[in-house]
């Protein structure tokens, strides 16, 4: 015979029930909650924009092929073009922030130009 359920076993699965779906969230918080403890830095707004600028390439795939898939179809070549792209531009990025002796020269307007339209700051000045 199977045991009776009791009230804190009934209790508990509605409980679980309405929780499970949360699962992903709760780690979330969980993994930024470790984080801040480990490092009282990791809770910085600088930290989240710095976080959120590094990951946005990906969440602009990522909605990319929600679309792709929500309309019937499945194309895998998604993460070979970003890595044909990615290795496209990194070259003609750092010819452009190439340095001449004694002064910044295009590498300096292009620094600008990129934080003025981009809010994206020069990694190779």
């Amino acid at each position: 015979m199977l045991p009776v359920p009791t009230d804190l076993f009934v209790v508990f699965r509605r409980t679980w029930s309405h929780l499970s779906g949360f699962g992903p969230l709760i780690g979330l918080i969980l993994l930024c909650v470790t984080g801040t403890l480990l490092n009282p830095d990791f809770a910085t707004l600088d930290n989240l924009m710095n976080v959120l600028t590094r990951t946005a390439f990906i969440g602009i795939i990522a909605v990319g092929m929600t679309f792709v898939i929500m309309s019937g179809g499945i194309d895998l070549s998604v993460g070979s073009m970003a890595a044909l792209i990615a290795g496209c531009v990194i070259p003609v990025y750092e010819s452009l922030h190439r340095k001449s002796p004694g002064r910044r020269g295009v590498g300096g307007r292009c620094s600008r130009w990129c934080w003025a339209h981009c809010l994206v700051p020069c990694m190779a000045c």
